[in-house]
């Protein structure tokens, strides 16, 4: 089940790729899949696509529809995540860089240079 890029490299590589490899190996399609599973098909084909993770819900989900245990989903879930954080983090200090506890007390940027939030923009369009 596991890729050869997984075993030993700095690829990360999303679950999703995983199951469309095991998907190919039962013969199922992703609709079929969807139905099993009681999820809508663009779930599914979020998560194979790479777009969407696999949370605990899931990984159960797909334990019962596949039997392979959900303990080996959220693995390759957490073990994709760590390697994006570590290839995030090489790549340079300023990016995927966690907040320390002393950053966060920091406040936010000097004027001018802050971001308007999301819900800001939503409010004034009304």
């Amino acid at each position: 089940m596991a890729t050869k890029a997984q075993a030993g490299s700095n690829l990360p590589i999303h679950p999703g790729e995983t199951l469309v490899e095991e998907l190919a190996v039962r013969g199922l399609s992703q609709t079929q899949l969807a139905r099993q599973m009681g999820r809508p098909l663009q779930t599914i084909n979020a998560i194979c696509t790479g777009k969407k993770s696999i949370t605990a819900e899931t990984a159960l989900d797909l334990e019962r529809a596949l039997g392979i245990a959900a303990r080996v989903w959220l693995g390759l879930q957490a073990e994709y995540d760590e390697t994006r954080a570590r290839l995030a983090r090489q790549a340079g200090p300023a990016l995927g860089r966690p907040r320390g506890a002393w950053e966060a007390r920091r406040g936010p940027p000097a004027f001018g240079t802050a971001k308007k939030l999301p819900a800001i923009k939503k409010a004034k369009k009304r």
